[in-house]
């Protein structure tokens, strides 16, 4: 024990001696200094770039996903994209029978069950507005995965829509979506762009009123041929409980995807 001692002191008088030089220097020693946060600046232009770069050349795409509905059960889906605005989703219980299908063509949605013939729901736009679909003991809202979807493969602005950036202090980038209506600015989207990295975190659908409609966090970051690819997203709506989390387990982009797989059926078209 006594053999220890040496050493002991040795270390107690060297951590006290760079303790003396931090008090010199008016820096603590580096054993004590906490990690610098560094931003990186960015010009409107190049956060344009940015939202924009995990679309460039997307032109299709299959996942297989977890989807998790507060207040449902959890289930497995396959998601097939192809542009510009066609989406297959297909929701299987953990047996693999099919719960669910639902299908985007264009601007016209068709929901199935199961042992039901298929049913015309209505636009892309008016579901935007609508509840959710009630099938058995799943309550999906339709038009969250739908906004999801077009989230992750559309371009960060529509047409009609003006950028306007802020910078805040802090560890974000602030970026507005506007359309001008009747002379005055009208917020439609807003993106959370994190300032270390220069990647959406966050990003918010508006109502004509300038209310909330829905947010969208992205989180679990991961490489590919597209970029920084979030795995994890979270959908939820002001004043509800539900919560909408899809987690991905594998995507694949650029794959050939016939396009019948989109089409709807005859019977159904208004």
């Amino acid at each position: 024990m006594m053999g220890l001692m040496p050493g002991i002191w040795i270390c107690l008088v060297a951590v006290m001696a760079l303790s003396a030089l931090g008090g010199l220097t008016g820096c603590a020693p580096w054993f004590l200094q906490e990690e610098e946060v560094s931003f990186q600046e960015a010009t409107l232009p190049e956060l344009l770039s940015r939202l924009d770069q995990r679309t460039a050349g997307l032109m299709s795409f299959k996942a297989l996903l977890d989807v998790h509905v507060t207040g449902s059960q959890r289930f497995t889906a396959s998601l097939t994209w192809m542009g510009p605005q066609q989406i297959q989703v297909r929701g299987f219980d953990r047996l693999g029978r099919t719960l669910f299908e639902m299908r985007v063509a264009g601007n016209l949605i068709q929901w199935s069950v199961p042992g039901r013939p298929p049913v015309l729901l209505g636009t892309v736009e008016s579901l935007a507005q609508s509840a959710s679909i009630d099938a058995g003991d799943l309550s999906v809202a339709v038009a969250d995965l739908v906004r999801v979807t077009s989230a992750l493969t559309g371009p960060a602005l529509g047409g009609g829509e003006l950028p306007m950036v802020e910078r805040p202090p802090g560890p974000f980038y602030i970026l507005d979506s506007v359309r001008m209506e009747e002379g005055a600015a009208r917020l439609t989207k807003r993106f959370w762009i994190d300032r270390q990295r220069l990647r959406l975190v966050r990003q918010e659908f508006f109502h004509p009123d300038g209310t909330l409609d829905l947010a969208l966090h992205f989180e679990d970051f991961r490489p590919t041929i597209q970029g920084d690819w979030p795995y994890r997203l979270v959908a939820q709506r002001p004043g509800e409980s539900r919560v909408v989390e899809l987690v991905f387990r594998e995507v694949k982009f650029n794959i050939p995807i016939a396009p019948e797989e989109f089409r709807l059926p005859e019977g159904i078209l208004p």
